[in-house]
């Protein structure tokens, strides 16, 4: 879990404790650590957690199979060809998962994921 993530949760935590609404969070937050560094909905979403009852920081286990993908095997792959589709590129850094919108903004693909084409 990235550290960042759980110091701005744990600034969350503590503006909630205090009292302070979402909005005034936010905009406290983004004073101290900058603009844009928390959006409304992340603080809403928390304190929505934190009124639960749930102190938890982390996030909860996701079902399913983790992806195992490396970043700079896709990367590789992109830059050798760039018009390359899904399924040959799925087949070349071996996942089925490949076409899903999450795998390129993980690896931080700034272009549009390839299109799916058919054989």
């Amino acid at each position: 879990m990235n550290i960042e993530k759980i110091a701005l949760r744990s600034l969350i935590r503590h503006y909630w404790k205090k009292g302070l609404n979402p909005n005034a969070t936010r905009k406290e937050i983004n004073r101290i650590e900058g603009e844009g560094s928390v959006s409304k909905s992340t603080v809403q979403e928390w304190f929505k957690k934190f009124a639960s009852g749930d102190s938890g920081l982390l996030d909860k286990p996701r079902p399913g199979r983790p992806l195992q993908l490396s970043d700079t095997n896709l990367l590789d792959t992109l830059a050798s060809d760039p018009n390359v589709s899904t399924r040959e590129l799925s087949v070349s850094v071996g996942s089925s998962k490949i076409n899903h919108p999450q795998t390129f903004k993980k690896a931080r693909i700034k272009k549009q994921a390839p299109h799916f084409r058919s054989p």
